[in-house]
């Protein structure tokens, strides 16, 4: 009973850094191009959070996908508070934008329960 328990105990913080994750991509996307604002600063530091929380449980996912999706968050950050040229910030927001999706499919498909909801 102990083990399933602990096994239960796991699965939810798994789920909950999950759902972290997601929420703080939705914030960071509210942000919008607000260059260095305060909900997008905070948005980051939300994604690292539930970036640092899924890699306990899922490794593989966060030096992966849900990695690389906090890394283009970070550089899209990076060229905004910067003034990079407009042509490298609209593809940093092109590929931040497509791997947050693919980071949430990749949510999707290990947590279909918690997709749906």
């Amino acid at each position: 009973m102990r083990e399933v328990d602990r096994r239960d105990g796991h699965r939810k913080e798994y789920v909950d850094a999950c759902r972290a994750f997601l929420a703080a991509a939705r914030l960071l996307r509210a942000a919008g191009d607000r260059t260095r604002s305060k909900e997008a600063e905070t948005a980051l530091g939300e994604l690292r959070r539930a970036v640092a929380g899924i890699e306990l449980y899922r490794p593989d996912l966060a030096d992966g996908v849900l990695g690389a999706a906090l890394t283009a968050c970070e550089r899209l950050a990076d060229l905004r508070a910067h003034g990079a040229p407009s042509g490298s910030i609209t593809a940093a927001e092109s590929e931040c934008r497509t791997m947050l999706s693919e980071a949430r499919t990749a949510i999707a498909i290990d947590l279909p329960d918690i997709a749906a909801s």
